[in-house]
Parts: C-alpha cells; sequence; structure tokens
C-alpha cells in the first residue's frame, strides 16, 4: 500500500509539473518592452484611438496598427495606387530588398481583400530596437481599402499597414519570424494603458499587475486569441443566457469597441437605461445611433464618472476560480475624448463577441503561441508619480528663501513632504520619480477671519485672527455657510463662518508656461487639419500648477491649423454591416454590399473606378447558438445490436459528445437514454410496412417501451413547464 501510494503522489507531482510548466516565461529581467504610439483617424470626425509602433526602413519612419486578429504583416508601398492612403511616404524597396515579386494575394479577417509582394527588411522599431535579421512582409500594391475603425464613417486609420501578430503557426507571422531571430518562445504581451502602453515579447512582466496572482490562464479558442464567457455583468445586474446568444469571444486590438452579439447588446442597454445616474445623462438612442454627442458629463473628471457609473463585468472560463475582467464605465460602454462622449459598445450580428481597445487599456493581455493559452490580469496603468506623504506643516519664515519674496515682504511658508510611488500605491526610490513634475508641496500661509455677516454682536469674546494649518488642498468640498433657523420658537444664529485670506501683502507665486514634447501629427493627409501639443503651467520649484496661476496672456499655442496638399479623388471600396444569418438555426450565410467611395469628399461614384480588389460580399456562419450549437444525435449500438441506437447531446462546433443538461432547452426526435435495444423514430420511419408485418410480436414489443417513456417523458416536460409558469 505504501508503494502504491508513493506512486501516486510521484505521479501527481510530475503531473502538476508539466502543467505548471506552461505557465513559466522569462524573467522580466530579460524582457524588453517596446513603446506603442496611439493611432488616431483621419477623414471625418472618430474620437477613437489604436495603438501601434513606429517602424523605420533605409531611414523613413511608417506606423503600423498591432492587430491580434490578422497574422499577415502589411505596408503600403508606393505602387499601391488603389485602397492605400496617399500618405507622404510610402515604401520603396532599396538595392538590398529581398524581392519576391510573384503577386501575393489574401484577405484580412474582415474580408477585405489585399495583394502585393513579399519583401525581406531589416526594420528598426522605435528608433532603439533593430531586428537581428529580416523580416518579411506584405508590400501591397492595393486593396479594397484602407484600415478603418467599424461605426466612424468616412474616416480611416492613420497608418501605413498592420503588424498582424495574431494566432498563427505560419514561418512568415510576425511572432514566428521575431520570436526565432531572437531566441525566444513566440509569446507577447500587451497592455495599452494611456499613459504608458506596451508590448513585450517573449513573456510578460509581472511588476505591470495589480495583482499577479490573479493573472487567469485560460485555453485560446480556435485559430483566434479567445476565451469562454460564463456571464456578463453591469454593475450587480447579470444579462441572461449569455452562452446561449455567444459562439466564442476574441481579443482584437483592431477595434476600439466591445462588439456583443444582438441579444447582450440589448440587455445591456436595457440594463443601462434603468441605472439612475446614466439614465439621466444619456437614453438608449446613443449606443443604437452609433453617435458621438456633447459630453454631458463634463464638468467630472473620469475617476468621478466611474465612480457614479456601474461596471462592466465578464465572468469567465479560467485556471483559477472566479476569474472576472471587471471594466470601468470609462473606456468600456463609454468613450470620452475631449469634448464629446462615444458609444463603447456596439451590436454584432454574428453571434461572437470582440473586446477591443478598451478592455486592453485596463488590462494586461499575455498571448502565447506555444500551449494555445490567453492570460488576463489588471493592469497598474498609473506611471510613478509623486503624492504627499504627509499634512502641510507649520508656518515658518524663511528668510534665505528668495522665491517667497515678493517686494521685499517676506511671506510665512508651510510645506509638506512628497514621496514617489509606483502603478501599484507602492513606495519607491525618490529617484524613480526624475523629471516628474510634482504636486503642490509649498505654499503661503493663510489666515482665518469671521465674516461680518454671520458675526454675533452679543458674543462675549472676539475672534483674533491667527495663522492657521489646512490639510486640505482646496476648499471645494466645503460645506456651504450655515443660515440662521428657529428652534422652539426662538431664534438660533450659527456661528461665525470663517474665511482665508493670505497674510499680509503676501502673493503666490506665479508660475510659467512650459512645451511638452512636439507637435502632433496633422490629423489629415490632404486639406486643412489640426495639430496639438502640451503646454503646462510649472512654478518655480517644478510644481504642476493649475493653468489659472499662469499668465493667460503668454500662453504658447497648444493647437494649431495645418495645411496639407489639395485633396486629389482617391477611390477604394466601401462596405455596409453583415446582415444576420439566413438561418435562425443551423448554418446558413450573411452578406452585404459594397459601393466605390471618393474618399477625397467620401461621395458614391461609378464601381468602374475602383481598380482593386474587390472584398468578400458573402460568408458562411452559424444561427443562434442555443439551436445551432447543441443538438441531440444518435449513432447505432455496436456491436451488439446494430440496427438500433441510443442518442447523445452533441455539441456541433466542437465536435464531441457532451452531458444531455447542455440540450435541456432544445426540442429532441429521440429519447435520451443509455444504449439499449431499442429503436429510435427516425429507424421507425425508414423501416418498411412489410417488415413490421412480419414481425408484429416482436415490433410490439420493442416499440410498446418506446411509447411509455414517450408517455413519461411528456408528463415530465408538462410538469417542469407548470412549474416554471
Amino acid at each position: 500500500m505504501k508503494i502504491k501510494s508513493l506512486l501516486i503522489l510521484i505521479i501527481t507531482i510530475l503531473f502538476l509539473k508539466k502543467i505548471n510548466s506552461a505557465f513559466v516565461y522569462p524573467r522580466p529581467s530579460e524582457l524588453t518592452p517596446i513603446k506603442l504610439r496611439p493611432i488616431i483617424s483621419i477623414g471625418n470626425f472618430c474620437p477613437y484611438k489604436n495603438y501601434g509602433v513606429q517602424i523605420t526602413i533605409n531611414k523613413i519612419n511608417y506606423n503600423l496598427v498591432i492587430d491580434t486578429v490578422n497574422s499577415v504583416t502589411t505596408l503600403s508601398s508606393k505602387e499601391c495606387r488603389y485602397g492605400c492612403l496617399r500618405l507622404p511616404r510610402l515604401y520603396i524597396p532599396s538595392s538590398k530588398t529581398t524581392v519576391d515579386k510573384e503577386i501575393s494575394k489574401g484577405y484580412y479577417k474582415d474580408s477585405t481583400a489585399w495583394q502585393g509582394y513579399v519583401v525581406g527588411e531589416k526594420i528598426i522599431i522605435n528608433h532603439n530596437f533593430t531586428t537581428k535579421s529580416e523580416i518579411k512582409m506584405i508590400a501591397l500594391t492595393s486593396q479594397s481599402k484602407p484600415p478603418a475603425n467599424p461605426i466612424c464613417e468616412s474616416s480611416s486609420m492613420l497608418a501605413s499597414g498592420i503588424i498582424g501578430v495574431g494566432q498563427s503557426k505560419e514561418i512568415n507571422s510576425f511572432v514566428r519570424q521575431f520570436s526565432g531571430m531572437n531566441n525566444i518562445p513566440p509569446i507577447f504581451s500587451l497592455t495599452m494603458c494611456p499613459e504608458n502602453p506596451r508590448i513585450w515579447f517573449g513573456g510578460y512582466d509581472p511588476s505591470v499587475l495589480e495583482e499577479p496572482k490573479k493573472f487567469a490562464f485560460t485555453r485560446s479558442e480556435g485559430d483566434s486569441y479567445g476565451f469562454t464567457i460564463n456571464n456578463v455583468y453591469i454593475g450587480p445586474n447579470t444579462l441572461y443566457q449569455v452562452t446561449d446568444f455567444v459562439w466564442k469571444s476574441e481579443l482584437d486590438t483592431s477595434t476600439p469597441f466591445i462588439h456583443l452579439p444582438s441579444s447582450v447588446f440589448h440587455q445591456a442597454i436595457q440594463v443601462l437605461s434603468r441605472e439612475r445616474h446614466f439614465n439621466k445623462y444619456f437614453n438608449t438612442r446613443f449606443f443604437t445611433e452609433k453617435k458621438c454627442v456633447l459630453n454631458p458629463l463634463a464638468n467630472f473628471t473620469i475617476d468621478q464618472i466611474n465612480g457614479l457609473l456601474p461596471k462592466f463585468r465578464i465572468v469567465f472560463k479560467s485556471n483559477l476560480p472566479n476569474s472576472e475582467i471587471t471594466l470601468d464605465a470609462v473606456p468600456s460602454y463609454l468613450v470620452i475624448e475631449g469634448d464629446k462622449a462615444c458609444p463603447g459598445i456596439v451590436e454584432s450580428l454574428d453571434y461572437n463577441s470582440r473586446f477591443g481597445v478598451s478592455l486592453f487599456q485596463q488590462y494586461m493581455v499575455l498571448f502565447d503561441q506555444v500551449n494555445g493559452l490567453v492570460a488576463m490580469g489588471r493592469a497598474s496603468c498609473k506611471p510613478n508619480h509623486w503624492v504627499p506623504a504627509g499634512n502641510w506643516g507649520e508656518c515658518k519664515r524663511d528668510l534665505n528663501s528668495t522665491d517667497i519674496k515678493e517686494g521685499g515682504i517676506e511671506c510665512e511658508m508651510q510645506t509638506r513632504p512628497l514621496k514617489c510611488i509606483n502603478g501599484r500605491n507602492k513606495r519607491v526610490a525618490d529617484s524613480a520619480c526624475h523629471g516628474i513634475y510634482k504636486p503642490l508641496y509649498k505654499r503661503p500661509c493663510y489666515k482665518e477671519e469671521e465674516s461680518s455677516e454671520h458675526h454675533n454682536d452679543n458674543s462675549s469674546s472676539s475672534h483674533h485672527p491667527s495663522i492657521i494649518v489646512d490639510n486640505d488642498d482646496d476648499d471645494e468640498n466645503s460645506p456651504p455657510p450655515p443660515v440662521s433657523s428657529t428652534k422652539n420658537g426662538k431664534k438660533i444664529t450659527p456661528k461665525p463662518v470663517r474665511t482665508k485670506k493670505p497674510t499680509t501683502d503676501c502673493k503666490v507665486d506665479i508660475g510659467t508656461w512650459k512645451v511638452m514634447g512636439n507637435w502632433s501629427d496633422c490629423d489629415q493627409i490632404c486639406g486643412s487639419g489640426l495639430q496639438i501639443r502640451e503646454v503646462l503651467c510649472i512654478s518655480t520649484n517644478g510644481e504642476l500648477l493649475d493653468q489659472e496661476r499662469c499668465n493667460s496672456h503668454t500662453k504658447p499655442p497648444s493647437e494649431r491649423v495645418c495645411s496639407v496638399s489639395k485633396c486629389q479623388a482617391e477611390y477604394h471600396w466601401d462596405t455596409s454591416d453583415w446582415s444576420g444569418c439566413s438561418t435562425q438555426c443551423g448554418e446558413g450565410t450573411q452578406s452585404r454590399f459594397s459601393t466605390c467611395i471618393d474618399s477625397s469628399v467620401w461621395r458614391n461614384v461609378d464601381s468602374l473606378n475602383c481598380k482593386g480588389p474587390m472584398p468578400i460580399l458573402e460568408r458562411e456562419c452559424l444561427g443562434q447558438p442555443l439551436c445551432s450549437k447543441f443538438k441531440w444525435d444518435w449513432e447505432p449500438c455496436q456491436p451488439s445490436c446494430p440496427e438500433m441506437a441510443y442518442v447523445y447531446c452533441y455539441n456541433s462546433s466542437s465536435a464531441t459528445k457532451v452531458d444531455n443538461s447542455f440540450c435541456k432547452q432544445i426540442p429532441n426526435l429521440f429519447i435520451p437514454i443509455d444504449c439499449k435495444c431499442y429503436k429510435t423514430k427516425r429507424h421507425l420511419q425508414t423501416t418498411s410496412t412489410s417488415e413490421f408485418s412480419d414481425s408484429t410480436s416482436n415490433s410490439s414489443i420493442l416499440i410498446l417501451p418506446l411509447i411509455s417513456l414517450n408517455i413519461i417523458y411528456s408528463i415530465l416536460i408538462l410538469f417542469i413547464t407548470i412549474k416554471l409558469i
């Protein structure tokens, strides 16, 4: 017995070791993060952002969108006359470039067509990382249309192409090429935190996670990065039958939205319409019309909005119990950019859910192409920053300090200590915050005075002005002044209200303006556009001040109009949304229509003007998962009685038998029983009348139990229905 127990223990340890070995990745110190950059849309107003990297080939820079759905990497070449943006810099092969002039053709996952030739180039990523050997990519000669965000009509992404990091075993996929030349596994992780978006090839950095122990691994579905949803909640409210209406859930960095199947989408907006705070500022048309509106919450900060509105929660299957993705309202179902509020969820008619940039802006996601795994954990998005480490100190005169003197008058000042913390709110060395602007840590003292409006003349003692120490940063949350009231017929006079004023003739330092970084790219490639840059108000001590503390008349411009060449006619295909599946259950087709447009004015033109490859206009689909995914089936009982059958529940998507409980809501033609020698209904229908007449007694014996079980089953269904009613 002891030997047997020991063998079981050894086998168990080896098994667990094998499982855990899949989750062992290179140390963070061995990984070099590559910074991502936001990529905007041009054309019509589109506030949504995507993220990508800047690559340099032959001293020319190109912006490519990170795409976790497609595995092909494309770059618009000078030869691309149809379906490519007319950017000032288009790819031209050099004499050292490896070129395969044979034209390659293919389709992106959204069924947009492309064609071009394969080139091999050494590339520099973000000016600081050079590939050790050539990266093969497609130099586009034409495509149906440039990459664009769904629901953003008349706009395209300001990018030269895409870096396809989708699930693939092809040797020429970017992940396989990059990992091979650097001798690392084909694994990468990324987060799109607005303050610091990054991608790591070869593994992930646990220090970026809020709770590394809750980094949940799940098996990726099929040929895409996906996971299995168990349920969806908005705040405490659950959405019903989510698993019955979702075929699969994908992680897709090429879209800024959360795409929800029709049933789930409409449930979500109904729940939101019943939320008091949401309903006060928005209505359901906000989502169905797919239009941005002037932000009705402009007086609130993002943190205040997220504290006001319910969270969007997704419970999913993983190696940890109760794994959950918890997304703040902004950005998830609500996107706020400048003075605009825009919908963050859109309706999908193909029973698939897709989670885009808004998830990556709050989570780190790991993609493991070796083991077919995806892992998700909430990211610590805040960079290192200064915070107060204590209260304001006593007021003191600093005779040696020149920055507190105004006109020869010394000001009494008070200070407070600061500390440097990381995104997980843990203190780090002050050097880690070097060059980061500090919050206010030195200010003039204030004195307290009674307001004469509420002064009590009958008071036996008068209040003498005194220097005070204020532990609050501002008075925005101070209660309003009390007013007189009556109680039991007697007038009650409130205590004097104390106001704060600077000490004698002491003036607050006026800050100076500082320009942060260079002008952004022009948001248009032809005609007139806009460029922006950040301008901050900084004190002489390096403190970040409110804009009001600086002279508004001397502020450098933060926006300017940019003019580029006149827009010329540019033709490409535009497509409608996919229709719903032609069948409610089982296999069917989806269709869409295409039109040729002149993108310079975004008008429909004759189809003969579009010379690029046409997108796919029809594709296969499956109806509702509730009735398409699971179905009753049967097979012969071999070998004892080959003419008989047993009935089981079948998963058509994975081609496997599953527990009969999955088919409980689906009408069945058979009786779900174990393999016994009973003829099924299908077998009875194919049997001729003569066969029955030849063996009446035997048939009666076989049919009788079938009829009896049918009656029992019908009674059970009727009983359950009455109970539900």
